[in-house]
Order: C-alpha cells, then sequence, then structure tokens
C-alpha cells in the first residue's frame, strides 16, 4: 500500500487544473485517514487463547538450554574466566570481581595482571535433534575499545570496532574472548555486550526480549512459575543489593524481576513468584513493590515461599530446620518454621498491595502432595503456635491456595524391588514393555499410578477445602523417567532404563496418560493444569520438559495443546479472558506495507519500503528499517510525549509506552484528521500544524 506521504507525488498537477487536482488529493489524503481510523479500531483486537486451563513451571534458563529464550544469546553466556600467560590454573570469576576487576554489573574493566585474555563461554555441543538449531549468522555489538573476538564454533565474517559478524556453523561451543580493554585508560572499557541472531535484529532492535518461537510454545500458558528464573533452589540471596540487574552480564541471582514481570506481561500470564528462603524483608518489599507497580493490573500475581520445604534435596529445607532449632530450641522444626516465614511473606505482599490485594495478589502454600499428615500440621504450624503466641496468625487466614503437585510414576525408578521388574520387562524380548508399564500406571494396586494420585487429590482437596483454601498445582506431569534423588540408582540401572524411559515419554501412551491425568486435576483442583517444565533436553535425571526442543512434537504435547485448547476453566474465575491474550509480530516485505497492532504488545518490523505502522494499545515496539516509515497513533499530539531513548524515540500516551527506531514520521489520528511530526536534528518532534488535507508534503 503506497504511503499517505507520498499521495501528492502524482504527475496529475500537470495535467489537471489546480482546483481539480487539490480536491483530488484531499480525497486519496482522506482515504487514508480513513484506513488509519479503520486499522486503529482493528488494532483494539487481542491474539490467542481467552480461557487457558494450561500452566508451565518454565524450565531454568541456561545457556546449553534448548529453549534459547532470549533474543541476546550473551545474557546466558557462563561467567568469566581468565586464561593465564603462564598457562597455570584459571583466574575465576569470583577471583576478578573479589580483585576489583570488574564494574557493578560484571563488565571487566581491565585485563588483570599475568593474565592473557578474559573469556566467556556458551556450552552448546552435544544438543539433542529436537533442540534449537543454534547454527547461524550472529550479530555482534559492544561498547567500549579493546580488541574483542568470538572463537570456537565461530567463523568472522567481518569485524570492526563496536561489531563483529560471524556465523556458528555446526552448533557446537562459542568463546567470547576480551583480549584487551580500555586500552587508553580512559574508563571507556568493553561493556554492553549483546550477540544477536541475524535473522532477529531487526526485532531485537524494536526492543524485543523474548525469542518468538519459544514465546509461540508457551504464550497460551494461563500461569507461569518462575521458581527455576529465580534459583529459588539453595538460594543464597538475602538483599535486594544482590538481585540481578537487567544490565548485568552475569545474573548471579536468576533472572531479574524485570524480564519475568515483562514475560507475564507480554503473553498474558498470571506470575508465580518463589520467594528465596533467604530473603530479607527489604528484598521482599522491593520485590512485591516492582510487582505491583509493573504488572498488567489485568493479572495476578501468585507468591509461595521458597519451594519444597520439605524436600531435604534442597538447603532451604536444613536451613529452616536450623532456624527452629535456634529460634524455638526444638529439632525437626522446619516444615512449622516455614509457615511462619511464609505467612510474613504473604503479609508483606498484602501490605505492599494494600487495597489491591484482593483483585491482584494470591498468596499460596505449597505441601507434600501424598503427605496428608503433613499438609494437616503445615495448616496448624502447632511449634510456631506455641513458641510465638503473640506473633501467630492462623495459616489458613492469610492463604489463598494450597498447592499441590500432580506427578505420577515416581516410584516406577525410586522404589528398588519395582525398578527391578521394570528391567526385567524391558529385557524381555516377549513383552511389549511400553504397554505394560502404561497398562501400570492405570492400575489402582500400582505404587504411584493415576488412580493413586486421584485418591491423594481428593484427599488433599478436602483438607484446602476445610480451610478456606483452592487447591492448586505448582509442578506436574509425568514422574516415570526421573534419577534426582534416588540414592541407591546405580550407573547400570540408569544405563538398562535409559532409552527405554525417553521412548516411553514420546509415546502414544504418554499422550493417554496425561489425558487422563488432565480429567483427574479438572475433578479435583482449582486453577490450570501445571506442567513442569516447557522446554528442555531429556537427560538421565529425566524427560520433565514438555517439549524437547522448539520444533519438537510428541502424542504428550499434541495431548495438552488440545487439552488446553478445548477445555473451558473449571473453576471460578470472574476476569472476562482479555488479558490471556497476546500480540503478535508483524514483519514487513521489501514493497510499501502497512502494518497493524493488537491490543497487546506488539513488534511491527516495516524492512525496507516506506512502511505505515499502525501502533495499538500495550507497550510496543517499531521498526520501520529502511524507507520513509510513518507510526501512527490515535488521539492528539498533546495527548503524547516524546523523548530519547537509545537509538530512537519512546513516546508514551493513550497508546502505551511504544519504543520507534528507524521511524521518520508520527502521525496522531484523531477522526477526520491527523496531525504528522517528524524529529528536529535535536532529537526533538515537531508538529506540523498545517490540516493533513491541506495541499503539499504530510509532514
Amino acid at each position: 500500500m503506497m504511503s499517505p506521504r507520498n499521495a501528492h507525488n502524482f504527475s496529475l498537477n500537470d495535467a489537471l487544473p489546480k482546483s481539480v487536482f487539490h480536491l483530488i488529493l484531499r480525497l486519496i489524503l482522506g482515504l487514508y485517514i480513513m484506513a488509519y481510523d479503520t486499522e486503529l479500531a482493528q488494532a483494539d483486537t487481542a491474539l490467542g487463547n481467552d480461557n487457558p486451563t494450561l500452566a508451565y513451571n518454565l524450565d531454568n534458563f541456561k545457556d546449553f538450554a534448548p529453549a534459547s529464550q532470549f533474543l541476546d544469546i550473551a545474557k546466558s553466556m557462563r561467567p568469566w574466566w581468565g586464561d593465564m600467560e603462564d598457562g597455570s590454573k584459571k583466574m575465576s570469576y569470583d577471583a576478578m570481581k573479589e580483585g576489583g576487576y570488574l564494574d557493578k554489573d560484571g563488565w571487566p574493566t581491565e585485563i588483570p595482571e599475568g593474565v592473557e585474555e578474559i573469556v566467556g563461554f556458551w556450552q552448546w555441543k552435544g544438543r539433542p535433534e529436537e533442540a534449537h538449531d543454534v547454527r547461524g549468522v550472529y550479530v555482534m555489538e559492544y561498547e567500549g575499545t579493546g580488541d574483542v573476538t568470538m572463537s570456537g564454533d565461530a567463523r568472522i565474517i567481518s569485524s570492526e570496532p563496536g561489531r563483529i559478524v560471524f556465523e556458528n556453523m555446526n552448533g557446537n561451543h562459542l568463546y567470547l574472548k576480551i583480549q584487551s580493554t580500555d586500552p587508553e585508560g580512559t574508563g571507556d572499557y568493553v561493556r554492553d555486550v549483546s550477540i544477536v541472531e541475524e535473522k532477529y535484529l531487526p526485532l531485537h532492535e524494536a526492543g524485543a526480549v523474548y525469542n518468538p518461537e519459544w514465546l509461540d510454545l508457551i504464550d497460551d500458558a494461563r500461569e507461569l512459575r518462575f521458581m527455576g528464573w529465580g534459583d529459588t533452589n539453595n538460594a543464597t540471596i538475602t538483599s535486594w543489593d544482590e538481585m540481578s540487574s537487567v544490565d548485568g552480564m552475569f545474573w548471579e541471582a536468576g533472572v531479574p524481576v524485570e524480564y519475568m514481570v515483562k514475560l507475564a506481561n507480554e503473553v498474558g500470564a498470571d506470575p508465580w513468584f518463589t520467594m528465596p528462603h533467604t530473603a530479607d524483608e527489604e528484598f521482599i518489599r522491593n520485590f512485591a513493590t516492582y510487582v505491583r507497580d509493573n504488572l498488567d493490573p489485568g493479572l495476578k500475581a501468585k507468591v509461595e515461599y521458597s519451594n519444597e520445604t520439605w524436600n531435604w534435596a534442597f538447603d532451604q529445607t536444613e536451613w529452616l530446620h536450623d532456624k527452629a532449632e535456634a529460634e524455638w530450641g526444638v529439632k525437626g522444626g522446619q516444615n512449622d518454621y516455614y509457615v511462619k516465614k511464609a505467612v510474613e511473606t504473604a503479609l508483606i505482599w498484602e501490605d505492599v498491595f494494600g487495597e489491591e490485594a484482593d483483585d491482584r495478589l494470591v498468596n499460596v502454600l505449597a505441601t507434600q502432595t501424598r503427605n496428608p499428615w503433613l499438609t494437616e500440621r503445615l495448616l496448624d504450624a502447632k511449634l510456631w503456635r506455641e513458641n510465638e503466641p503473640d506473633a501467630y496468625v492462623a495459616p489458613g487466614s492469610v492463604f489463598d491456595e494450597l498447592a499441590v503437585t500432580t506427578y505420577f510414576g515416581n516410584n516406577t525408578v525410586s522404589d528398588a524391588t519395582m525398578r527391578a521388574e521394570l528391567i526385567a520387562v524391558i529385557k524381555d524380548p516377549d513383552v511389549d514393555a511400553t504397554a505394560w508399564l502404561a497398562d501400570k500406571l492405570m492400575d489402582p494396586a500400582y505404587k504411584g499410578s493415576i488412580p493413586q494420585i486421584a485418591d491423594v487429590l481428593a484427599t488433599t482437596a478436602a483438607l484446602a477445602e476445610e480451610h478456606g483454601l483452592k487447591l492448586s498445582a505448582y509442578e506436574g506431569g509425568q514422574h516415570v523417567h526421573h534419577a534426582f534423588a534416588v540414592r541407591d540408582l546405580s550407573s547400570e540401572d540408569v544405563a538398562a532404563m535409559q532409552d527405554f524411559m525417553v521412548d516411553f515419554v514420546r509415546s502414544e501412551q504418554m499422550g493417554e496418560l496425561y489425558r487422563e491425568l488432565w480429567d483427574v486435576w479438572a475433578e479435583y483442583g482449582d486453577g490450570p493444569f501445571m506442567q513442569f517444565g516447557d522446554v528442555g533436553s531429556p537427560s538421565k535425571w529425566g524427560s520433565w520438559s514438555l517439549y524437547a526442543g522448539l520444533e519438537d512434537s510428541t502424542p504428550r504435547s499434541e495431548a495438552i495443546e488440545e487439552l488446553n485448547r478445548d477445555t473451558g476453566a473449571w473453576w471460578e474465575d470472574d476476569r472476562d479472558g482479555s488479558q490471556f491474550q497476546q500480540g503478535l509480530v508483524n514483519d514487513g516485505t521489501a514493497g510499501a506495507d502497512m502494518l497493524m497492532g493488537t491490543a497487546k504488545s506488539d513488534y511491527l518490523l516495516g524492512m525496507d519500503g516506506d512502511d505505515i505502522l499502525v501502533a495499538g494499545q500495550g507497550d510496543d515496539g517499531l521498526n520501520g528499517g529502511n524507507g520513509i516509515d510513518r507510526a501512527v497513533f490515535a488521539g492528539a499530539f498533546s495527548d503524547y510525549t516524546v523523548r530519547v531513548e537509545g537509538g530512537g524515540y519512546r513516546i508514551e500516551g493513550p497508546d502505551g509506552s511504544d519504543f520507534l527506531i528507524n521511524v521518520e514520521e508520527i502521525a496522531f489520528c484523531q477522526r477526520a484528521s491527523h496531525r504528522p511530526v517528524r524529529p528536529h536534528s535535536d532529537g526533538r518532534w515537531q508538529a506540523d500544524l498545517g490540516r493533513a488535507d491541506s495541499y503539499g508534503d504530510a509532514a
């Protein structure tokens, strides 16, 4: 479609009387203004499932993770080390930090004496076939001066100060090497490195953070639990000063809260936060404040203290045990002390949210699913009540939900007798081991079967109801293939089962087992079906994630996708569902395009040609690309503020907070007129005070 800017550039001016030419021009411009109005009206819609019933406990964010969650792979680089000139033991990240060689965000300000080069690393070799194909051309950009290069599986295509283009040819390891930095000693050291696959560079420039291929798999989730992203298990963080920074080169305390909230807002999912067990009150209060101020008001924040504090495989259990012994003088008080800390955490969040807490906050108490004794103890916290009667608060008066898991099949491996039985079946050529195990997992007499899990959930649901709580799931799915915390599991056992287990999880039978589990949860649960793991590689430790890679599909994942699409919420939720929907990434062509956004967060990429970018509601990113490009907003110029941000502009107003780059003009559409503005050389935007339907340039 032709840009309104070019509507006046017809040769009719020489062939027609001036009055007729002006009339035709006004009609043409009017059609474009009407088109703007139509597009702006259409931009009030959104995409995706408005009543999802699936939730994810997201996989950890690591360099080797097949999810490749972030566009900028520099965010997943492992901490620096220093290669020594004499070939001796490497200098560690911690040693560089303690020696004062790193700035507050972790960028090296100088090369330590005796160090030849500072190295960052990505472990990509050995990814499964289903994993995201990381081969491709990448663009590295950085600030500062120094000698920087890439090595490993990296073929340098071009290199200039501040920018290196390279190709990862085989999907193997990468190394980033800083061989000198700030050679003039002016403080202009190498920093703010970003590395983005070339095909995603326009999207990254528009302000996008997440890999759209990954978002396509998770964007129809109703909830996202950030236990892994927050490095909750075995946490050591105590104060807000230790919180990961969005500008940090290495996130020592997990993914920053800013990126958790941004993800929840972009995909339209209630976030589930798990507070580190060591965090002090200021940390919890600051975390809650950021969520309150930045989470989409239509979404609800779910809050839980730590994770599986009954599980001795994690440091938090011993920490709570020691705290109870130190403060109360009792052994075995970790569960009661957990309730004390969980209540204190919940009350801090309630205080921060104030009058909004009822509508925007859900406090969660988690329990061990197949342990009704523990559940009853948590709902009473007798030791806390007896030792601190003045501080005691009945858990049922604070929490909204009691959280469990829906795992099935864990006894198959953890029970030595059952494990030996399975191995014998696997080795028997006359038995279909896949069919045998699938039948067992639906047998009420088989430990850990789905019918047994149904009985446990029925009991726990009754306990929750007795205390006025809803029953939710914090993790769930198959627990058949696993080796975590199984003490007597030998390497021979793992070798005998590994290939079978990986195939079993990917079998048709597993898809049917998930359908059975879904129905059980729908009968007893008061929230979405929680899947532990979105995208992750199978290993000897288990096949936890729903997808092994971004292009993976199995009967299990197909069943879950279908059930999420076709099954509406079976619990009460008075929200209209629009908050669970998403925006889009709209790519242009080599020609002149009109690209339309939605009511949610969008990224409009004009590419080549003179393009019109119609920003809808929500916080959007607009990259005009080449050509003379125009962004269109609803309302009047006076409704908005415009300021320089990085290489582009930030415009804020009724349509949200939008970032513009490579956009030459902005039009404000208000019924039958619009006011175009263009940037001055000093970065200010100036409105054209003439009417849009007057003769001459539109801007």
